[in-house]
This record gives structure tokens, sequence and C-alpha cells, in this order.
């Protein structure tokens, strides 16, 4: 959905799958993360999706303890190598674009408001080329990754019903870009604010600067 994406990106989303259901965004998130991350590391772990719904005992997608996630992925996963998975709530722009501009951390997992977040990206995209139905009150809030945080936020969107639906999956048909100011609104509006997650690859020089993030 956005012409001339960078060659870095492009390669970043490569391999990026679609969640299967509409409440499977988050692990889905998750898990093209790591695909990224090993592309630019070897030594990273990629576990399969399949093996992240066991290790956080999902169940037909739902996931039943949402605060032990990291907690458990790092224990069962990340345990030996030299990588952490972190998240953090109530965070800000100025932090968040820190970690996305890092190159020692994955392309950023956030939430939005999911109903206000559809209803945007129809207004900008169109209904015929997102499929987003807005239809009541969702009781959930939707998972993007960014990749670039300047004027417009660029991100991918796991779940795009005419990509999923038609057998029109591309990983590069799934970003898209709305202003900051839309999205930081989104953002602050998700059920859980200001939450962010992301990969890291702690260095000596990322553990002293980036405290806060723990």
């Amino acid at each position: 959905m956005i012409k001339n994406l960078s060659q870095k990106i492009k390669d970043d989303i490569k391999g990026y799958q679609f969640q299967h259901e509409a409440w499977t965004c988050w692990i889905t998130c998750i898990k093209n993360i790591f695909t990224t991350m090993k592309r630019h590391y070897n030594k990273c772990p990629n576990p399969s999706i399949h093996k992240l719904h066991k290790i956080v005992k999902a169940k037909y997608g739902f996931i039943p303890n949402y605060n032990v996630v990291t907690t458990l992925i790092n224990e069962k996963i990340l345990a030996n190598s030299t990588f952490i998975l972190r998240e953090k709530t109530n965070s800000n722009m100025k932090e968040f674009k820190q970690i996305v501009d890092n190159n020692f951390m994955s392309p950023v997992i956030f939430s939005v408001s999911s109903n206000d977040y559809f209803k945007e990206l129809n207004r900008k995209y169109n209904y015929h080329q997102t499929g987003y139905v807005t239809e009541g009150i969702s009781k959930l809030d939707h998972t993007l990754i960014a990749f670039d945080i300047d004027e417009d936020i660029i991100f991918f969107d796991p779940f795009v019903p005419h990509l999923r639906l038609f057998g029109k999956h591309s990983p590069e048909k799934a970003m898209f870009k709305l202003s900051n100011i839309i999205m930081n609104r989104l953002w602050l509006n998700a059920k859980i604010p200001n939450w962010i997650m992301w990969l890291e690859k702690p260095t000596a020089q990322t553990t002293l600067s980036m405290e806060f993030k723990k």
C-alpha cells in the first residue's frame, strides 16, 4: 500500500506472516519480529508460531494471561541466547522512535484502539483496499509493527481482511502509513495506553543508555 518502500524495510518484512484469526495479531507480530532479528543476527532464535502459542499457553489463539507473555518467552526461548524480549507501558513518542531507530533492536510492536484505527485506515486507504469492518465496539486492542517514525509512522498490519481472505498475501501490500499525530492518538486511546514491545540484542552501550526500558 506504500509506494517506494526502502530496501531495508522490504528485507525486514520478508517471510512475515498474517494472523489467521481476529484475536491473534499480537502473537503473529511477535513471530514476525523474531523473523527480522534472525535475518540480522543468525544466532537469534526464531521459534515457529506454533511453538509461541504453546509457550504462552494459548488456546484456540487466545492467550489466557497477557501479563506473563514476555517472561515466558524470555525463559523458554531466549534464556540461552544473547537476546531479550522487552515491553513497556506508558511510553512516549520520543522513546518509541529511539527504539525503532536502534540497530540492536527489532521493529517495534505497539497497540492501538482497534475501532478507531480501522476507521482511520479505511478513511485513508478505503474499504475496498483494506476490507475492515467497524460495526460495534471492539473489546480488543489491535497490534501493529512500526518500522519508521517521522512525520508519518510506517507500519506492518498483520490483519488486512482483503489480503487475508482473497489470497493476496504479500507483506509489502500490508505496509501502511498514518501521520504521527493520528497514530499517537490511537496509541494513547488503546486499552493499554502507549504500550510497546521489542526484541533486543543487549550491548554495553544499549544496557547503559536504555535502562528506562526495563
